[in-house]
């Protein structure tokens, strides 16, 4: 049954639990969906490999680790195995995926959104984020999940040419936010709302995913010293100051 995410809820929400919630998982499976099914001996034991990507990809990596018996195999995509707390190399590798050209005008598009601020929230109907840094996350995370998800044509091949013909990149990238990111891909600027993600029942899957952030992992998206696409008050202050916040 449903609990609500407090914080004594979400003392049971992190990696080790998750892995063990696994193994028991494919146990259970392994018994009632196939055995029993099929008419196997009970203790019969298929072979299983375990597959990830991203934080899922260290769970696989993880569980082969803890539970070798349980498993023949793992496929870690992208598996971030330890915790990191300034995780700079994250914006890094969104630049190296978008190109240099697409890099420089998203790294134009945040200079000109920090210079309109607060009024040009607006623009992106995320007027109702009163915290700066919960917005910049947001705008960074449409440049970032764009790369990170396969979707860097539909927003580099649009950048690229107003880049390279010396004009404003920004109204393509409001566009691109309004009707690819949030239209399309379904995201939202509530979803960044640290004052609704400090809601136990209204925090949603990224008040979750915030606690194994805050408690465990870190995997703080920081913005690098030089170069960098998202704000520079995304920083570890940002990060921390949102922990404290939410939880």
């Amino acid at each position: 049954f449903p609990l609500e995410a407090t914080s004594t809820n979400l003392g049971f929400h992190n990696s080790r639990q998750a892995v063990n919630d696994l193994a028991w998982f494919s146990k259970w499976f392994q018994q009632t969906a196939v055995n029993e099914k099929y008419g196997l001996t009970a203790g019969t034991r298929n072979k299983w490999t375990v597959v990830g990507g991203s934080y899922p990809g260290a769970l696989a990596a993880w569980y082969r680790l803890k539970f070798p018996h349980l498993s023949v195999g793992s496929h870690s995509s992208s598996g971030v195995v330890k915790a990191i707390l300034d995780f700079t190399q994250f914006d890094e590798q969104v630049a190296r995926t978008a190109g240099p050209t697409c890099a420089a005008a998203l790294r134009n598009t945040t200079l000109q959104i920090e210079a309109g601020m607060p009024s040009i929230k607006a623009r992106f109907g995320a007027q109702g984020l009163a915290i700066d840094g919960d917005f910049f996350y947001f705008i960074a995370d449409a440049g970032a999940e764009t790369m990170q998800y396969g979707h860097r044509n539909v927003l580099c091949d649009v950048l690229n040419p107003i880049w390279e013909a010396g004009q404003d990149p920004l109204p393509a990238f409001v566009k691109f936010v309004n009707d690819y990111f949030m239209g399309t891909l379904g995201n939202s600027p509530s979803d960044y709302d640290s004052t609704l993600l400090a809601d136990p029942v209204k925090g949603g899957n990224g008040r979750s995913w915030w606690w194994q952030k805050c408690t465990e992992l870190a995997y703080w998206q920081v913005a690098p010293a030089h170069n960098s696409i998202r704000s520079a008050q995304v920083n570890e202050a940002y990060h921390r100051d949102l922990c404290l916040r939410v939880f």
